[in-house]
């Protein structure tokens, strides 16, 4: 194989990759399920609702106990609505975000230090 050859692939390479990275946009899309699951947010809000009633401390704890009971409610929910559409990962971000949303208007403040 000629090595001029291999270099100016490995430069075509390099020239392609940094001309389309800068056009990605890997940011969050709030939206992103609007046409798919439209009740998205209402579900994991309700079961939030309703687990924060009978036990206040679950908003405060969900970052920590995303992997038990209350984030397998909320995936049950979410599938009962858009069956195989929101991913786990989904879920437990948009948990996390409407937690700490629902605990600042419950105006519940916790001592992070």
């Amino acid at each position: 194989m000629n090595p001029l050859g291999v270099s100016a692939t490995a430069l075509w390479c390099v020239i392609i990759v940094v001309g389309v990275v800068p056009l990605s946009n890997g940011q969050l899309d709030p939206s992103f399920y609007n046409n798919t699951c439209p009740n998205l947010h209402s579900v994991v809000r309700g079961v939030l609702s309703n687990v924060s009633q009978s036990d206040p401390r679950m908003l405060g704890s969900l970052i920590r106990l995303h992997f038990h009971d209350c984030f397998v409610q909320i995936k049950s929910a979410v599938e009962n609505a858009c069956p195989a559409i929101v991913s786990c990962a989904d879920i437990l971000a948009l948990a996390a975000q409407i937690s700490t949303d629902l605990i600042e208007k419950n105006g519940r403040r916790f001592n992070t230090f």
